[in-house]
């Protein structure tokens, strides 16, 4: 089974192209592959797969085999790789997923990476500036959705004590039967967001597109910012613009292509 490693920003995937190959269950070939240590190594499986009604289908699994409905990093990755196979010209690219169809631009290339945009719709609000109480802290939540759930958290403290006990929890709280992807954020003085993200089904992940713009809507709703934000994460910086007139969100990112690589089948 051939397969691409991909980053945006440190958010890695394992991409496989579905045209010519089969693979009979992505589910457990995610949970083996994603395995730092025995696998090929990631946050996740993504499927690059034949789509009448779009350029390409793309489908994305979790490193604990469930499947998700979208993802900023990936759309922008899968994009870059679909663009670049020979398979068209062209560089702005419908892709078919979970959540909808989402519009790719790629972009040119350089030392660090492709350029891409993605257009990922509207953001679908739940509540905003919900109080709760958390491990014992209190903690004003939005959760909203771009297909793909989200929970921000605007706080002073990204330490790794509040994110690794409020993250799982937030993750599987009852407000989220279906479990939420959690985004701690904080206002830096330049008026950039700097960002830690707790991803459904991975734990900590160094960058989230999505969950980048889900920031970028909760603090424009709270005033904080016009609704165009640079997101700092660990792995990198993500922008995302909110155009509220046509109630679109458009991200912003870099792309790699990190190795390329064969499996043996029997170990998918």
């Amino acid at each position: 089974m051939r397969f691409t490693k991909m980053q945006a920003n440190g958010n890695d995937y394992i991409y496989i192209e579905l045209f010519e190959q089969l693979l009979p269950d992505p589910a457990r070939t995610a949970v083996r592959l994603s395995d730092r240590r025995t696998g090929v190594g990631g946050d996740g499986l993504v499927l690059l797969c034949p789509c009448a009604f779009a350029d390409f289908r793309m489908r994305i699994f979790d490193p604990d085999g469930t499947e998700a409905e979208m993802c900023g990093n990936a759309l922008m990755s899968a994009g870059a790789l679909f663009a670049r196979s020979g398979r068209t010209r062209k560089d702005r690219l419908t892709v078919a997923t979970r959540a909808g169809i989402r519009q790719v631009f790629v972009g040119p290339s350089g030392a660090d990476g492709v350029s891409v945009s993605a257009g990922i719709g509207s953001p679908h609000v739940r509540f905003f500036g919900r109080e709760e109480v958390v491990c014992g802290r209190e903690v004003r939540l939005t959760a909203l959705s771009f297909g793909n759930p989200h929970c921000v958290v605007p706080t002073e403290d990204l330490s790794d004590e509040a994110f690794f006990s409020l993250g799982p929890a937030l993750e599987r709280h009852p407000l989220f039967p279906e479990r939420t992807n959690v985004e701690f954020v904080r206002v830096e003085p330049d008026g950039t967001l700097r960002m830690r993200t707790w991803e459904r089904g991975c734990g900590e992940t160094y960058s989230c597109a999505t969950g980048s713009a889900a920031a970028v809507v909760s603090l424009t709703l709270a005033g904080a910012l016009d609704g165009d934000g640079t997101v700092r994460q660990r792995g990198g910086t993500i922008r995302a613009v909110w155009d509220r007139a046509r109630s679109d969100v458009t991200i912003y990112g870099k792309t790699q292509v990190v190795f390329t690589g064969e499996v043996p089948d029997d170990r998918c």
